[in-house]
């Protein structure tokens, strides 16, 4: 019952975020999305004197909090709050790969990110999205659904 009521805790900050801070009164999903893009490519990489320290992953909600992250750290908190939008988002290779492909499921629009060199759109190379690769981001969606 607490992780529960932890779950919809951080699900009510993260709307927080999206709603107030990095889009709000943006309902055109495309532009949501993208204003989300802009917003966690935007953020700083980790400072030096930290990473210095060695390589130690932050939780995506402190990501926003502090304003900074590797590039796995800002493709899942890309990714994370493009679900709380209500769309899909899938890293293209891994997470440190940044890039990323989104999915509008209510009209199956297909949108590509890329965090590390922070480009959308065409401008992201070396991601084909072929109709196996599409069916089986479907398939997620159906299973979550």
């Amino acid at each position: 019952m607490v992780k529960l009521a932890a779950l919809r805790e951080r699900q009510v900050y993260l709307q927080a975020w999206l709603n107030q801070r990095i889009a709000p009164g943006i309902q055109d999903p495309q532009k949501k999305t993208d204003a989300l893009f802009a917003h966690i490519s935007g953020l700083e990489n980790v400072p030096k004197s930290i990473s210095d320290k060695g390589n130690v992953e932050q939780h995506e909600y402190y990501t926003l909090i502090k304003q900074y992250g590797s590039v796995s750290e800002k493709v899942r908190t890309f990714c994370l709050l493009v679900t709380a939008a209500g769309y899909q988002a899938v890293p293209f290779r891994s997470e440190a790969d940044g890039r990323v492909i989104v999915r509008i499921p209510a009209t199956d629009t297909w949108l590509k990110y890329d965090v590390k060199n922070k480009k959308a759109g065409k401008e992201v190379e070396g991601i084909e999205l072929s109709d196996e690769v599409k069916n089986g981001i479907r398939a997620v969606d159906t299973w979550i659904g």
